[in-house]
C-alpha cells in the first residue's frame, strides 16, 4: 500500500478550516481516513493497526546517490536530533493525547498513536465534526513525518561520514627492573 503523504492530497478537492486542509465532503473524509496506511505494531496482541508513514530510507523519493549516503548516518544517534524535535512539537501540540513512536523491525514506520481513539472503527457513528477533527489530526502527522524526514535528508546532504584514526591516552601497569 502506498504511503498517503499530505503533498500527494489534490488541493481542488480540499477545503482549509484551523489552517489543516481537510477534505470537504464526509464520503471523502471516510476515504482518507479508510485507505491511509496502517501499520500493525509488532509488540501488538490486538487486531488494531494504527495510521502510520513508511519512512525506510529505501522507500524514499530519492536519488541513488543520497539514499546510500543516508544509509550511512544511521549509526549517529545525533542525525535525528532535530526530526526528534519535530515529532515532540507534534506531541506538545496535541498534549499527548497523540504520540508519534517508530515501528518495525528497523523502526521503518513512524506510527499515530492515540490514547482514546480506536483507529479501526465504523466511520457511520461518527458525527462531521469528530470526522473532520481525525482527518486534521492525521493530515497533521502526515505533514510532521514529511518535515522529520525532510530534516534527516538535511542532515546527510549537509554532512558527511568521516573515518577517523584519533589516538588515546591508555593507563596501563607494567613491571620494571629495579
Amino acid at each position: 500500500m502506498k504511503t498517503i503523504l499530505y503533498s500527494d492530497i489534490p488541493e481542488t478537492t480540499y477545503i482549509q478550516k484551523d489552517g489543516i486542509s481537510c477534505p470537504k465532503l464526509r464520503n471523502e473524509m471516510i476515504d482518507f481516513l479508510s485507505n491511509h496506511e496502517r501499520h500493525q505494531p509488532l509488540s501488538s496482541f490486538s487486531d488494531q493497526a494504527n495510521y502510520s508513514n513508511n519512512v525506510k530510507i529505501y522507500n524514499l523519493n530519492i536519488s541513488r546517490e543520497l539514499r546510500d549516503k543516508a544509509f550511512s548516518f544511521l549509526q549517529f544517534d545525533e542525525v535525528f536530533e532535530e526530526s526528534i524535535n519535530i515529532i515532540h512539537e507534534f506531541e506538545e501540540w496535541y498534549t499527548g493525547e497523540w504520540l508519534i513512536e517508530t515501528e518495525g523491525k528497523s523502526d521503518g514506520y513512524l506510527v499515530l498513536l492515540s490514547s482514546n481513539t480506536n483507529p479501526e472503527t465504523d466511520w457511520d457513528d461518527w458525527t462531521n465534526e469528530d470526522l473532520t477533527n481525525q482527518v486534521q489530526v492525521v493530515l497533521d502527522f502526515d505533514r510532521t513525518c514529511e518535515r522529520a524526514v525532510d530534516a534527516f535528508l538535511d542532515v546527510v546532504k549537509t554532512h558527511k561520514v568521516v573515518t577517523k584514526t584519533v589516538q588515546r591516552p591508555i593507563e596501563i601497569t607494567v613491571m620494571e627492573k629495579l
